[in-house]
């Protein structure tokens, strides 16, 4: 894992290192800080289970928080967020006009073949 994207996700939503902690549930009793920071900082990795739990708390991909390049890793999470966020594709609103028209199509299509059916049927 790279220790610094779990950092850089954890900040920008904002979160402290025991407030991550407690909305993941880990096992009270145990210093959360200092394991967060040994995390953050690589002095220990978590295990997958935990990057793919704080992954899906923080809507990033868990391939990101391993991914050592930082363009390509920018490029992971863009990936990600248009594909759970259309609206933040650019091409998004041409994407939904072609799609509408294509329903108006298909929905005049399935009037056609009704109407065939029923002229058929008499």
């Amino acid at each position: 894992m790279v220790p610094k994207r779990l950092k850089e996700a954890r900040m920008e939503a904002g979160l402290s290192q025991a407030k991550l902690s407690q909305l993941l549930s880990v096992e009270e009793g145990v210093n959360t800080r200092s394991r967060f920071s040994s995390y953050e900082v690589g002095r220990t990795e978590p295990p997958f289970s935990l990057v793919k739990k704080i992954a899906e708390l923080l809507d990033y991909p868990a391939n990101y928080f391993y991914t050592e390049d930082d363009d390509f890793a920018k490029a992971v999470l863009q990936f990600h967020r248009e594909r759970t966020d259309p609206e933040s594709n650019p091409h998004y609103n041409s994407v939904v006009i072609e799609a509408r028209k294509l329903s108006s199509k298909l929905d005049k299509v399935r009037k056609t073949v009704a109407q065939l059916n029923e002229y058929l049927k008499e």
